[in-house]
């Protein structure tokens, strides 16, 4: 039976330490765990992608900011193996990758511990595409995403002598080539204002 004790009249309340405030306590956490706390601390995600043409090789930076506070304690990132390379990671201006660049396949759920950003900081990666088709991809026209379709359609315009209808031909022809999507989420713990 939960303790009673007197109210400002005089007549016995329920404690407001019993077994049921405790289990209501217990359950409000569910929908604020940082009840009564001055720092409110949060689990968030930020993205980095990036689209590229399949079957052409590229190198590739992608990069973005927190709104908030944050520190990056987990890296999801899932690619077929042999398709990215991260050759940088980079993160509030401190490299946190040294050594040879590493398959973005071993990011399916990688585990870190990152410095803390603020919003004045960036999270960039930086990344080359081996040009690598996925197999299940393979049944797409990949004839139009081999680079011997960008070197011919250079030979056809090597005549031209505007530089901008050079650019604009090239960008139409590389838009027009099936892509696939780089895409990493990058989570941990974030401030959020009070």
């Amino acid at each position: 039976m939960a303790a009673t004790k007197k109210n400002r009249k005089g007549t016995p309340s329920k404690d407001i330490g019993g077994p049921d405030m405790a289990r209501t306590r217990e359950r409000s956490q569910l929908l604020d765990p940082n009840g009564g706390s001055a720092v409110k601390i949060e689990d968030f995600e930020m993205g980095l992608a990036k689209r590229v043409a399949l079957g052409i090789p590229c190198d590739f930076s992608v990069q973005s900011s927190p709104d908030t506070h944050m520190r990056v304690k987990k890296l999801v990132c899932k690619v077929p193996r042999g398709m990215f390379y991260i050759r940088g990671i980079y993160v509030a201006n401190l490299s946190c990758l040294s050594g040879d660049p590493i398959d973005a396949a071993a990011l399916i759920d990688s585990h870190v511990d990152y410095p803390t950003m603020t919003p004045a900081n960036r999270m960039r990666m930086d990344v080359s595409y081996t040009g690598l088709v996925p197999d299940d991809l393979k049944s797409m026209p990949v004839e139009d995403t081999t680079m011997a379709t960008v070197l011919k359609m250079l030979s056809e315009i090597e005549a031209e002598s505007d530089l901008t209808t050079i650019r604009a031909r090239i960008k139409a022809t590389i838009e027009k080539m099936p892509t696939f999507l780089f895409s990493v989420t990058a989570s941990g713990p974030s401030t959020l204002t009070a």
